[in-house]
């Protein structure tokens, strides 16, 4: 019965978040549940009834299960996978892969990045490869962006769907964008 092992790991993280906010009584928790998730509701809500009386803040709360759409994937390998190798593949490849990825039914993927080329040569041939590729029917395409510059390669090649890249942590995000969180989302304000 996985049904309690979520119950405890969302009681936990409820506390969790409460203690940092100085927050001592919750009455409801919402939780999405991906329509293939397996999990039995009236197991976890069972489960949540018996957990929820436990703890300090959650006595007597409630439990909203909202059930969403199946889950979608995005494939990042051309972008996460290549962006780390030493190697820089030629253009013609990383289309060729992209080619294959849609091929394998894949119905997201992320194609690349628009860094500066400098901070990441693997991705520095982006635009070359949207272009290059164009629209696929029944295939989003998009691309990690740092910044408005990103923004600007992104709608100059083709590409229609972007990410902004902010990083939760503040050492994460200085090391890889060169600037705090609130700098980047202050940037695209």
């Amino acid at each position: 019965m996985h049904e309690l092992g979520i119950v405890f790991h969302i009681i936990r993280t409820v506390e969790d978040v409460a203690k940092e906010n100085h927050v001592a009584r919750i009455q409801r928790v919402t939780l999405q549940l991906g329509e293939v998730s397996g999990v039995v509701e009236s197991y976890l809500q069972d489960c949540w009834k018996w957990a929820a009386a436990k703890s300090e803040i959650l006595p007597g709360a409630a439990l909203t299960v909202e059930q969403i759409p199946a889950i979608t994937l995005c494939e990042v390998g051309l972008r996460d996978g290549l962006q780390n190798e030493k190697t820089i593949l030629p253009t013609q490849e990383k289309i060729d892969l992209l080619h294959g990825l849609v091929d394998a039914g894949f119905k997201v993927i992320e194609v690349g990045s628009f860094m500066h080329p400098k901070a990441v040569p693997q991705m520095a041939d982006t635009d070359e490869v949207f272009k290059a590729v164009g629209q696929i029917p029944g295939v989003e395409l998009r691309a990690l962006i740092p910044n408005l510059r990103g923004v600007q390669r992104a709608v100059d090649c083709g590409c229609k769907k972007v990410k902004l890249n902010v990083s939760a942590s503040r050492q994460h995000n200085l090391k890889n964008l060169n600037m705090t969180p609130e700098q980047s989302v202050a940037g695209f304000a």
